[in-house]
């Protein structure tokens, strides 16, 4: 990698330590500019992936810089893997990570955020525009770190064995449903089911750190059938009071590809009494289809028999199109960054207008994620969209309390009793 040496008296005041971690394929250039400008401390080139840790305890790194060339980069597991090393005390801090990808900023964006309120700075930066790597590096020197540099280390918040054995067991985790609404009428129409660790020593664990772990561990099955079971008790209750509705339930296509998995989630349904209209699969994006027929089969046998079928985040991945035309979508869902984006970017709301178009004409379900204002119900029913879900609607609910909102409502406006079929808006 021909990349010059720091030029510590070119560096301006507080010039990050950067790290460019390998391969580089396009950024060499835009990174030596910046070296040789004094916009960086220092910068230094890592092949090796797996001497990671050794490196960054070896040498201050404030930044480390990456290339992301697919939404399935092993780069976008970089922010989690260095939080897991700080929680088991390997790091003295968390760096910041800037991607660099070609990719449209949205489908990158929202990941980030997620992955800053779990506690490291993330930036999206072009690999496309020489300026954007310099602005990214200035967003992260103004913004307030997640953890104050110099704080003590956190203990270990989890061990992968401990994860193991928790999903396993079932004993600290547990569901939270969030309700989906009609946005004219104001009924409820039906729920994601949502997991949730509670981690008997640090409390509550995010989603975003437990789950790539679990996909590390290969035990997201082992999560997705503990969610089913405890949706089924939830549909067991309301169905004895004729107040059921759908819920959804998460799973990557690496899960439902599974031998047998589809299989036994309709055998339990039908030995359950859970009428298939009942339970959603919402297909997520968090891995690549390597056999888009496989699973379209696969899916198509899962529609014939009753279930529905979601696409989570629809215009965030790189494969939304290719996934919405060839897999058998009974709805999909309009990811939170364009709908809480679409009053102010015009680009964000042609993208509202299109999905919520491309859902008429394809006979679809769409439903409108990330609903935070007010302003948002209204602008949505003025587009035309029906069903939504969000925290100006209602935050995820606890089991006890989502039966109890449920049966409310149900008494104010009966749902479809049993044996009659199940309509969703």
């Amino acid at each position: 990698m021909n990349i010059p040496a720091a030029l510590s008296d070119q560096a301006g005041a507080g010039a990050p330590h950067v790290m460019a971690l390998g391969p580089l394929t396009r950024s060499t250039d835009m990174l030596s500019g910046l070296l040789i400008q004094g916009d960086l401390h220092s910068l230094r080139v890592s092949e090796t992936r797996g001497q990671l840790e050794a490196e960054l305890a070896a040498e201050a790194v404030d930044v480390i810089v990456c290339e992301v060339s697919g939404d399935a980069s092993e780069h976008l597991n970089l922010p989690v893997r260095l939080l897991r090393l700080y929680a088991l005390n390997r790091l003295a801090k968390v760096p910041a990570v800037i991607w660099l990808s070609d990719l449209p900023a949205q489908t990158l964006d929202a990941q980030a955020s997620e992955l800053r309120d779990a506690g490291v700075g993330v930036e999206v930066a072009s690999l496309v525009d020489k300026h954007s790597l310099a602005g990214a590096l200035g967003r992260l020197a103004t913004r307030r770190p997640a953890r104050p540099a110099g704080a003590a280390c956190p203990p270990a918040r989890f061990t992968e064995d401990k994860l193991r054995q928790s999903v396993e067991s079932g004993q600290e985790f547990r569901i939270v449903l969030q309700p989906q609404y009609d946005l004219t009428t104001g009924r409820m129409v039906g729920a994601e089911a949502l997991a949730r660790w509670r981690h008997g020593g640090f409390g509550e664990i995010p989603p975003s750190e437990f789950l790539p772990a679990l996909r590390r561990l290969g035990r997201k099955c082992a999560l997705f059938d503990f969610v089913l079971a405890r949706v089924h008790e939830v549909l067991h209750t309301l169905l004895r009071a004729n107040a059921a509705l759908p819920v959804s339930i998460n799973a990557s296509a690496a899960t439902l590809a599974i031998p047998g998995l589809l299989y036994r989630l309709d055998a339990g349904a039908r030995r359950e009494g859970i009428p298939a209209e009942l339970l959603k699969i919402e297909l997520t994006e968090d891995v690549d289809i390597d056999d888009i027929q496989r699973i379209a089969s696969d899916l198509e046998w899962m529609r014939a028999r009753g279930f529905g079928i979601s696409m989570d985040d629809f215009g965030t991945g790189t494969s939304t199109l290719e996934r919405l035309t060839r897999l058998p979508f009974s709805e999909f869902k309009i990811d939170r960054s364009f709908v809480q984006r679409m009053h102010t970017e015009p680009a964000a709301r042609a993208v509202v207008i299109t999905a919520l178009d491309l859902g008429r004409r394809l006979g679809m379900r769409v439903v409108a994620e990330g609903i935070e204002r007010s302003e948002h119900i209204y602008l949505l029913r003025e587009l035309g969209c029906h069903v939504g879900q969000g925290y100006e609607l209602c935050r995820p609910l606890e089991v006890s309390d989502f039966i109890a909102k449920v049966l409310n409502e149900a008494s104010a406006q009966p749902l479809p009793r049993n044996g009659e079929q199940y309509r969703v808006a």
